[in-house]
């Protein structure tokens, strides 16, 4: 009989509920909860061995199931991979001291099989997941693209040929004139062309290869220089090294998204960026002194509209680094924008790039097989 862990919170308090079961147990067995919290299963799930019940028909959750009531040994082995329980494994056999050594190793071998197979399909899963949240904040972000490119170079370039059109008439009818719209359509051209700079600025920040704080720096320059945008920046330096490359693009994507919000949206005249380690989290903090809104209702137009203050992007792309986005903001009254990532979940993260790094760097460097 397997009993797997369903329920973690506070409304629902985790269970052990009967997954599988052989043809020999009672129908009735199938239904039966028990918590895990006393006798033999308990015992196996702490200790994360194998546990023995010589007297199941007293087991205070082992005799909740009519099989194991006339059974005289059931043999309890956890399900556990890693960090992760899954549930236990029972096994009951009608004869007193039915299992020995060999019995109980080879059937913990066999639950411990079971617990990698249940690892690989969790982690399967969440590798779905993840595709299609990636999938979906990419889709997102060429939507949001495209919106800018019509709001902004795209517009100016249809100024621009509108103007030229003008300028053509002007010098049949008034020469001198042209020579003013001449310095308009110019103006306008360097406009357009410091929007599309920034485009491509944020499209590839080559900035962000020497770290987060630089490709902010960076950043705060080019709103500057492009919108005549004012961005303080508070970030601490030490916090490059606990982010891998990801992690640094995701987040510039996210300040990127929010500062573009507070210009276009909350006409803010300043914003504040800040990046600091905070007890056991990293805290990334956009804040601005604009018109605000309201969140609620924010949200739910995000949800009928695609792109609408690329509030949906926010909170798939902190997804993406094991990070939390809260926006707290309220009509007239500014906004703040925060993404909060344990330090463990970085710690993994940059583990896991540079094993990933090593090992390419091990590839490269082997001599060929038979060399």
């Amino acid at each position: 009989m397997l009993l797997f862990a369903e329920g973690d919170d506070e409304e629902r308090p985790p269970v052990l509920r009967v997954a599988r079961t052989s043809s020999t147990v009672s129908p009735a067995d199938r239904g039966v909860e028990v918590p895990g919290l006393m006798g033999a299963i308990n015992r196996a799930l702490t200790e994360f061995e194998p546990a023995l019940s010589h007297a199941p028909d007293v087991d205070p959750e082992l005799c909740l199931f009519e099989s194991f009531r006339t059974c005289q040994t059931v043999l309890c082995l956890p399900l556990k991979s890693g960090p992760d329980s899954y549930g236990v494994m029972l096994i009951g056999s009608q004869a007193e001291d039915a299992f020995e050594d060999l019995h109980v190793d080879l059937m913990w071998a066999v639950a411990n099989q079971a617990s990698a197979s249940l690892n690989n399909a969790k982690l399967y899963a969440s590798l779905l997941r993840q595709r299609d949240r990636i999938v979906e904040v990419e889709r997102t972000a060429r939507a949001q693209l495209a919106a800018d490119l019509h709001d902004g170079p795209t517009q100016g370039m249809s100024a621009i040929t509108m103007r030229l059109n003008y300028i053509r008439r002007l010098l049949d009818k008034k020469p001198e004139a042209a020579i003013d719209e001449l310095y308009k359509i110019e103006d306008l051209a360097r406009r357009t062309t410091k929007e599309v700079r920034m485009m491509l600025f944020e499209l590839r920040p080559k900035a962000l290869e020497h770290g987060l704080s630089a490709g902010l720096d960076q950043l705060a320059q080019k709103m500057q220089e492009t919108y005549n945008q004012n961005v303080e920046l508070d970030v601490d330096p030490a916090v490059d090294a606990l982010l891998d490359t990801q992690a640094s693009v995701t987040l510039f994507s996210i300040v990127t998204e929010a500062l573009h919000n507070a210009r276009k949206h909350a006409h803010a005249d300043r914003i504040r960026v800040s990046a600091r380690v905070n007890g056991s989290a990293l805290v990334l903090a956009v804040e601005d002194n604009g018109r605000g809104f309201d969140v609620e209702e924010a949200l739910a137009a995000a949800s009928e509209r695609e792109g609408h203050l690329g509030l949906n992007n926010l909170f798939d792309r902190a997804a993406l680094v094991d990070g939390v986005l809260n926006i707290e903001s309220a009509p007239g009254q500014g906004s703040r924008i925060s993404v909060t990532i344990p330090l463990e979940a970085l710690r993994l993260r940059r583990a896991e790039e540079m094993s990933r790094e090593l090992t390419g760097s091990d590839m490269l460097t082997a001599p060929p097989v038979g060399g």
